[in-house]
């Protein structure tokens, strides 16, 4: 590959890695979710091959993003706050409840805020 095109390569592989962490998802779901082989995903994360237009599309929709944020070193990438972690991962579960459930949870939330 040439350095222009690992360069390239690069930014899309550090790109998806970061999205795919802000959203709290692994190699393997992303695979499954957007119908993918498992090995493409590696290969594009690790830098052996590159996505093509179509698959760069189907990315962006499914994180909501545009294809420039996948493909342009556009920002320098922050470091991933755990808390941002911590926050996918209480939506995560929260969809896992029941209406009263959540009753609770937003009780105990509201009771941790006034606790301050």
């Amino acid at each position: 590959m040439r350095d222009t095109n690992r360069k390239i390569c690069k930014i899309f592989s550090n790109n998806l890695q970061y999205y795919m962490d802000l959203n709290g998802i692994n190699r393997q779901e992303l695979a499954d979710k957007l119908q993918f082989k498992y090995s493409t995903v590696c290969n594009w994360l690790s830098c052996y091959s590159y996505a093509s237009e179509d698959k760069i599309e189907q990315l962006a929709n499914y994180f909501g993003i545009s294809k420039y944020d996948l493909k342009e070193n556009n920002h320098e990438k922050l470091e991933i706050n755990s808390n941002v972690k911590k926050r996918n991962q209480l939506i995560k579960i929260t969809t896992k409840l029941n209406d009263a459930e959540i009753d609770i949870l937003l009780s105990m939330a509201e009771q941790l805020i006034k606790n301050k």
